[in-house]
């Protein structure tokens, strides 16, 4: 195991003034557990989708270079050793965060990257389709772990989802582009017999394999909370890579923890009926 203090990540995504989504739900629970946090806001919005009004700014490739600029100038790239990307939404910008990954990693060949790429869901882009290759062809290689739900990873890896079978070809499709632990976190099938009562979860670790052998396969069902709670991908990614790190990168334990805590604070927002996600009372979970 290793200690979070030692741990400082940079993590690109959304903010909002209110609600618990993108960096707002990511954040606390990783300085609450050890780890250092630097947010890099893509954008900046008075609140999540689903309100009478939403308004706010959106950082273009100009605003995340000058700011990438004085990261660099002022040595800060080597001091991080995790990388975390939520929404963002331009494809220019998603091309510079390549640059800035490579060379964050160049400065810590160690850097530990999970790239959660933020597409859509439920067969809906809420990015604009030209992020899709982008994500594809200059993130996906630079991942340590990615974090799709269904939907973006048959985006992402051409291949239609409807079964177990089929989703580890989606994850060898995607370790084939380079990503060494692919998590897909919600599948929408019955799988192992579980009935529609449970949501799959199920991952792909490449590491270390030999040549031809085929990579570890993991599946957690998590039980269903009735309703919908936005902002659980941010905050599952955001504890997979601290319990992945403090656990000495045991992914199946990470993805035990990651899920406990998940179903916990989902649970928490339901009994209190609360539009956004309970996270400071759940900060003992």
């Amino acid at each position: 195991a290793r200690c979070a203090s030692s741990a400082r990540v940079l993590s690109v995504q959304s903010h909002t003034v209110r609600g618990y989504v993108g960096n707002k739900a990511a954040v606390f629970p990783m300085q609450l557990l050890g780890m250092e946090v630097d947010p890099f806001l893509t954008v900046h919005f008075s609140n999540r989708p689903g309100y009478p009004r939403l308004t706010g700014t959106t950082m273009d490739a100009a605003q995340f270079t000058e700011i990438a600029d004085a990261l660099r100038e002022n040595d800060f790239l080597p001091q991080y050793t995790h990388v975390l990307t939520g929404y963002a939404r331009g494809a220019e910008l998603l091309r510079k965060l390549g640059s800035l990954i490579a060379e964050s990693r160049s400065a810590n060949p160690a850097l530990t990257v999970l790239i959660d790429p933020v597409l859509g869901d439920n067969g809906a882009l809420y990015v604009p389709e030209e992020n899709v290759p982008v994500y594809r062809d200059v993130l996906l290689p630079l991942a340590t772990l990615i974090t799709p739900n269904q939907f973006e990873a048959q985006l992402l890896s051409g291949v239609e989802i409807a079964c177990a079978a089929d989703a580890a070809r989606a994850c060898d499709a995607l370790h084939d582009r380079g990503v060494p632990i692919v998590v897909i976190t919600s599948l929408d099938f019955p799988a192992d017999g579980n009935g529609d009562d449970v949501r799959v979860l199920f991952a792909s670790d490449a590491r270390g394999r030999v040549a031809g052998a085929a990579p570890k396969r993991f599946t957690i069902a998590v039980p269903k909370v009735e309703g919908t709670y936005v902002g659980c991908g941010d905050l599952f990614a955001s504890l997979l890579l601290t319990h992945f790190y403090t656990g000495g990168d045991d992914l199946p334990k990470a993805l035990e923890n990651a899920c406990s805590t998940m179903l916990a604070v989902i649970r928490r927002t339901h009994q209190a009926g609360a539009p956004e996600l309970q996270l400071i009372q759940s900060r003992e979970e």
